[in-house]
This record gives structure tokens, C-alpha cells and sequence, in this order.
């Protein structure tokens, strides 16, 4: 199948799903009187929404033989058939054990990721009390879309800290906790990169209040060894490695196969690395500005801004090792959710096209995602690969 159908379609479903989002639905209020209201996707509609995405996996491999496919589901295919030991990770070990229940060919692994890790999307967008049309937009523009089609291993780590997220913004209490801790550590093995998320639980979890100086103290702690973690990269993943190794030594070398890349220069696909993390920079700047005027407009402000923070700071850190910046697609949505709170709760500047106002802001951060996706499926598709 043509690059140009494929990526045709993923824009095409992604505008469906967030017109979908923006649906509203005729109701009766409990006297039988009718009125209007809209619904965070309807469950139906985020079915339906994960098998639109889905086709979009289907039309890239439809056509294909094995050896057409990229070399990451190359790969995969190699660990699903056995011919590659050592790689996979316990959870997608039981999603491969899964899918040869009913079929042997690994493009059903392909298309299952792809609807499991979109319809998870979906329901941490629906669950979240704060989103909006404008953050789902925001998230569909991200190359998170790809991480689900070809990372398979991160696709549900990522997918899984979505909803820890929505679930651990909604309330603070014990519960709570013990369910995102649970569904981070899940995410945990399926990609061991997913301790970002147990930390930056941590730290949203303990975001002071008022005076209370040990959450402080406790807050301040853990963002330290989460900055550690991600700007001194290589000589903090050697000690993680080293402590995970007196427990399990199959996560220890798998710690290092992914999070020991050696850090050195900077080169073209650094700087790019670094290039791509320009929106979450803008929307991180953004947050300072706004935050004395926002913070008591919007509940969980901090925690909405700091999670951006995180991921702005991983995509620095690219500059010393590129796979930091894969740290960054666990924290599209909720950027995203953060940006469509500034934008539902402030006016700013903004252009007045046949009579409707469009921010400067969403106009900045819009058009830098979809140049930003566009190039990356361009790449993909007619420079490097021919396909995904």
C-alpha cells in the first residue's frame, strides 16, 4: 500500500476521532426535558475510533511479506517465531503467548497492539476529568500513533501510563495510589523504561500543599533522582541496572541493552531528536507564564505542568543520549491535556479568520506538531524505509 493512502488515512481518522469527540448528544434531564451535552467518547465510539487506527496498521503491512516489513517488526518477528531469544520483555512475552492461540502470523500481534494501545488512549482521554477535543488533537499530532504500530514492547508501557495518569489525577487517596502504582509497575514488563512512570507518579502524588514541609521535602527528593535519572543518563542506568540485578538478572541486562546506549556527540539525528521536543518546550514556557493567573482556575495545574516538564527535559537530554527522548511519548496526552486547559481558560492573543478566533497559541503548537509528524512520516515512507 502507498505511503501517501496511509498517511492520508491516519490524518483523515485522526480529524474523525476528534470530530467525534467534539459530538454533542440530545438528552432528558429527569422532568423528560431535552437538552444538549457532550460525551468524552462514548464507549462505542472509542471502539470504533481503535479500529479505525487499526486499518491504518492493516493498510501498512496489507501486500507486505516479512521481509518487506521495517526492521523493528522485523524484529518482532523473529522473537515471535522464536529465531531471536533474549529480547522480549515478560509482557510481551505473554501477548505473543496470546496471540498463537489463534494464529501464527505476527501481523496479528501488530493489529491486536495497535487496537489494545489505541482503545487504552481513548479511555484515559474519556476518564480524565479534564480533557478535551483540543488535547486529543493534541496527542493524535505526536508520533505516538507510531510507537504503537512498531514499538511494540513501549507501545503498552505507554498506553498502560496513560491511564495510570488519568486515574491518579482524578484523587489522591490510598486506593488510588495502590491502582496507578499497580498499572505502572504492569507497564514496567512490558518495557523497563517505564520506571519513568513509578517516579513521576511519585511526584504528583507528593506535589505539596499549603505547609506541608515533608511532602515538600518528599516531593523535592524525587524530582532530584528523576532530574539525575535523566540528565546523567548512562552512569544512573548502570546503578538501576546493578540494583534491579540482585533480583532479577534477565531485567538487569535488559536495562542495559535499552537504557545503556553510550551518550557522545551531537549529530543529525540528536539535534532533530532535540528539534522535536520544540512543542512541549513552547507548552512548558507557556505554564510559567500563565500558572499565577491559571493555578486556581484549573485544579492539578502543577501536576499538569510538571508532567510537561518531564517530558520537555527528556527530549533535552536526547542531546547527550537519543534514547532519552523516548521517555517522552508518556506524557503526550496529558501535555495535551494541559494545553487544551490553557487554551478552554484563557483568551491571549489570537486571529480572527471569517469571524472566528483562533489562538496564536494552539496556531504555534498545531503547526509545529503536524510538520514535525509530516516530516517523520515522510521519512519513514519515501527517504528511509519505504514503509514501517
Amino acid at each position: 500500500m502507498s505511503g501517501a493512502i496511509i498517511i492520508s488515512s491516519y490524518f483523515t481518522f485522526s480529524l474523525a476521532a476528534v470530530l467525534i469527540s467534539k459530538r454533542k448528544y440530545r438528552l432528558r434531564d429527569t422532568k423528560g426535558i431535552l437538552f444538549s451535552k457532550r460525551s468524552k467518547m462514548p464507549y462505542f465510539y472509542i471502539v470504533f475510533s481503535s479500529l479505525m487506527f487499526t486499518v491504518v496498521d492493516f493498510l501498512s503491512t496489507y501486500g507486505k511479506g516479512i521481509s518487506d516489513l521495517g526492521g523493528d517488526r522485523k524484529n518482532y518477528y523473529r522473537i515471535f517465531v522464536g529465531q531471536l531469544t533474549g529480547s522480549q520483555t515478560y509482557g510481551l512475552a505473554r501477548i505473543f503467548d496470546f496471540v498463537r492461540l489463534y494464529s501464527d502470523d505476527i501481523r496479528s500481534a501488530f493489529y491486536l497492539t495497535s487496537f489494545v494501545c489505541f482503545f487504552l488512549l481513548f479511555l484515559s482521554y474519556r476518564i480524565s476529568d479534564d480533557s478535551t477535543p483540543s488535547a486529543l488533537a493534541f496527542v493524535l499530532l505526536t508520533d505516538v500513533a507510531f510507537a504503537f504500530y512498531v514499538n511494540l514492547k513501549q507501545a503498552y508501557a505507554i498506553a498502560l501510563g496513560y491511564l495510570m495518569f488519568s486515574i491518579a489525577l482524578k484523587k489522591n487517596t490510598v486506593p488510588n495510589t495502590v491502582l496507578c502504582l499497580i498499572l505502572s509497575l504492569l507497564a514496567c514488563l512490558f518495557h523497563p523504561s517505564a520506571i519513568i512512570l513509578v517516579l513521576s507518579l511519585l511526584i504528583i502524588k507528593l506535589l505539596p500543599r499549603g505547609k506541608q514541609r515533608i511532602k515538600r521535602a518528599l516531593f523535592i527528593l524525587v524530582l532530584s533522582v528523576l532530574l539525575v535519572l535523566l540528565v546523567f543518563g548512562d552512569n544512573s542506568i548502570k546503578l538501576l541496572a546493578n540494583f534491579v540485578g540482585r533480583f532479577s538478572p534477565e531485567y538487569s541486562n535488559t536495562i542495559i541493552n535499552y537504557l545503556g546506549e553510550q551518550g557522545g556527540g551531537i549529530n543529525d539525528s540528536l539535534s532533530f531528536s532535540f528539534i522535536k521536543g520544540f512543542p512541549f518546550y513552547y507548552l512548558a514556557f507557556l505554564g510559567f507564564v500563565k500558572r499565577k493567573y491559571l493555578k486556581q482556575k484549573i485544579k492539578n495545574y502543577d501536576a499538569y505542568w510538571i508532567l510537561t516538564i518531564i517530558c520537555s527535559v527528556a527530549y533535552v537530554a536526547s542531546l547527550y543520549s537519543y534514547w532519552l527522548a523516548r521517555l517522552s511519548p508518556y506524557f503526550y496526552l496529558h501535555s495535551g491535556i494541559f494545553f487544551g486547559l490553557i487554551l478552554k481558560n484563557s483568551s491571549g492573543f489570537h486571529f480572527d479568520i471569517n469571524g472566528k478566533k483562533i489562538s496564536v497559541n494552539s496556531l504555534i503548537i498545531y503547526s509545529s506538531l503536524f510538520v514535525l509528524l509530516l516530516r517523520y512520516m515522510l521519512l519513514v515512507f519515501y527517504i528511509n524505509y519505504s514503509g514501517f
